[in-house]
């Protein structure tokens, strides 16, 4: 009897040690998951590409202009974001046709280099308005080509916003095929609503052969921020149109 007894007490003591080691390593996994398991930003540089043309004065949605509703995406996004991304902003389309003459046609420009002053991005943002013509494909090539660091363990995000088509009739996928390198994605929202459009059409076609690009439109570009928000969960997601 003694003996079962011993046994009896050398089971319930191996027993109490295992809980108490079995205790320690799940408080040792839980202390070390807000730092573990912290999600890194999507994005390390985020570049947003600003149609200024006439085409972004029109009406599209409660009284709101294109302009106004691109302005009122990239503020959402941009404070969403943390402190530390880089942000930059190029624009195109900015110049009155009064004052162009054939170079101006291309006129693009990089308004806010990257920097963590988001503050900075917003002043600069507040300023444009739309006056010139369309030339989405030479700024997306300037973009894409010159403006995103060139720093191979980086990730960038290019944001197109677009009124309509480009007045040179240029194509925007031509230049994202050729131009956009591993470590970006690129996402189009393009302010018009039928998919008919030939816009539409095309960069419905580059989403779908493209995986690190992503097309919003009229309809969707209210889900956009929150999308970006989150794209760390899906960034890697099959390509295609981001159509509602």
């Amino acid at each position: 009897m003694t003996h079962l007894r011993t046994r009896h007490h050398c089971a319930m003591f191996a027993l109490l040690l295992f809980s108490l080691w079995a205790g320690l390593f799940d408080s040792q996994s839980f202390a070390k998951t807000p730092v573990d398991m912290a999600a890194k930003p999507a994005f390390d540089n985020v570049l947003f590409v600003l149609d200024c043309s006439a085409s972004m004065e029109k009406i599209v949605d409660r009284n709101r202009t294109r302009m106004m509703l691109s302005k009122d995406t990239i503020k959402q996004i941009v404070e969403s974001l943390p402190p530390t991304t880089q942000c930059g902003l190029r624009v195109f389309g900015e110049r009155a046709p009064e004052h162009m003459n054939e170079q101006d046609r291309n006129s693009t420009e990089l308004v806010t280099p990257f920097n963590t002053n988001h503050e900075l991005l917003f002043l600069k943002l507040k300023k444009m308005e739309p006056s010139g013509l369309s030339n989405s494909t030479q700024a997306l090539f300037k973009a894409l080509s010159e403006d995103l660091p060139d720093q191979a363990d980086t990730t960038s995000a290019v944001v197109l916003f677009m009124g309509g088509p480009d007045i040179n009739q240029g194509s925007v996928g031509q230049v994202t095929k050729r131009f956009l390198r591993p470590g970006v994605t690129l996402f189009f929202v393009c302010l018009l609503k039928s998919p008919a459009s030939a816009t539409l059409r095309e960069l419905t076609a580059v989403v779908k052969d493209i995986p690190e690009t992503r097309l919003y439109n009229l309809n969707s570009v209210k889900s956009f921020p929150a999308d970006f928000k989150t794209w760390e969960t899906h960034r890697h997601n099959e390509g295609g149109p981001a159509f509602n």
